[in-house]
């Protein structure tokens, strides 16, 4: 139980008489509500979100897979640039890259999907975005820029099934990439633009390699990324058939938080009056009934706030009329 006094302490003169404030006693509390965007499903084998504090070289897989991920050289966690989150895995274009290990998760002959948000500082030369490739070069598939152009191609026995490229790629500025594979249809969008197709009825080969991000997993050409790589992800379903609107948020579970709770009930009014003589008025609230957190407020009509207990009421005769609610 808590005791709020309300006191007059000056002479009160005629003409003040008929000043009125209404006074609203509240509890207050944050509600922080953010929409689900979803993108992280049973379909979803690798999901890195690049988010943690500033040169960690710790980065961890988000998807159900919990793949290990190993930072090489000096990749790293930036929080100096980012899409989402804070932060994003920067590399520095010479000897810079992630490494996953091998997986059944990487094969899906039919359908997959690799998409990933990338920030390059030069669109001079080719650069890996996400590859898996065999360390002799004969075998492998990936995602990378080719100077201003987006590039993505699957070979095998040192010979191409298909390459798309396509776009413009301009330095410094973040953009999205996504490679969709559907049955024979293969299909490159950058920032969600469809910008190079192909059609393959060549069955993909199991690789046996583990997958790069910002480097091609071939040694002697190894396409090293120059800039930031964010929200990287491998999907074994088509995400997307048609152009589409890139994603604004994080991938997710897609599950949203539960509603705000409804406002509390008004138990009633109190009003009470300021008098000359210094009357004054005690105004009991439990409590204990308010939500946790809760912070108990006064609102003037004016719009302008006070914690309970200091208004200040010198010099005036006011009638008050108060809300009580928990």
């Amino acid at each position: 139980m808590s005791i709020f006094l309300f006191k007059s302490k000056h002479v009160v003169r005629p003409r003040q008489m008929k000043m009125a404030l209404a006074v609203i006693v509240v509890f207050c509390f944050w509600i922080t509500v953010v929409n689900a965007i979803g993108g992280n499903d049973g379909n979803t084998k690798l999901l890195l979100h690049a988010d943690g504090a500033d040169t960690s070289t710790t980065l961890t897989d988000s998807s159900s897979s919990a793949h290990t991920v190993t930072a090489v050289g000096n990749a790293q966690i930036d929080t100096a640039q980012s899409k989402f989150g804070g932060a994003s895995a920067l590399f520095d274009g010479s000897g810079d890259y992630l490494t996953i290990p091998d997986s059944t998760d990487w094969f899906n002959t039919d359908s997959f999907t690799i998409d990933a948000w990338f920030r390059t500082t030069t669109v001079t030369g080719q650069h890996a975005i996400l590859y898996q490739q065999t360390s002799d070069g004969n075998h492998g598939y990936g995602i990378a820029i080719n100077g201003a152009q987006l590039f993505a191609q699957y070979y095998e026995s040192g010979a191409y099934r298909w390459q798309l490229t396509g776009g413009t790629v301009s330095p410094n500025t973040w953009h999205h990439a996504a490679f969709v594979k559907n049955g024979n249809s293969q299909v490159l969008y950058l920032d969600g633009v469809a910008v190079d197709s192909a059609a393959s009825s060549f069955a993909m080969l199991d690789i046996a390699a583990p997958v790069s991000i910002g480097h091609n997993g071939y040694a002697p050409i190894p396409y090293y990324w120059n800039g930031w790589i964010d929200e990287v992800r491998f999907s074994n379903v088509a995400r997307w058939t048609a152009n589409f609107t890139p994603p604004t948020a994080e991938y997710d579970s897609g599950e949203d938080p539960p509603p705000p709770p409804p406002p509390p009930p008004l138990l009633g009014t109190l009003t009470f009056q300021y008098e000359s003589n210094g009357y004054c008025v005690n105004v009991s609230v439990n409590k204990s009934l308010a939500p946790s957190g809760a912070i108990l407020t006064i609102v003037h009509a004016d719009g302008f706030s006070r914690e309970c207990g200091s208004i200040a009421t010198a010099g005036r005769v006011l009638q008050r009329s108060v809300e009580l609610r928990y």
